[in-house]
């Protein structure tokens, strides 16, 4: 799941809750940390990721170029 997926979950517990500030309380986290998450100023931390019932998962791509000369 992106980041983006993530503020879309973010989006539609808003709806739910009707106000940023009431899914942040339900989140247990501030409406300004809320509000950084769904700005992209902020990474989604752990109190997220738990309320949303998510584990940061990282993963590596290698790619390779042809060299020239």
């Amino acid at each position: 799941m992106t980041h983006v997926e993530v503020c879309r979950r973010l989006e539609t517990l808003i709806e739910q809750h009707g106000s940023l500030c009431k899914a942040a309380e339900a989140l247990k986290v501030t409406p300004a940390a809320l509000s950084f998450v769904l700005t992209g100023k902020r990474a989604v931390g752990p109190k997220f990721q738990r309320a949303l019932g998510l584990r940061r998962v990282v993963t590596k791509t290698f790619t390779y170029e042809v060299q020239r000369g």
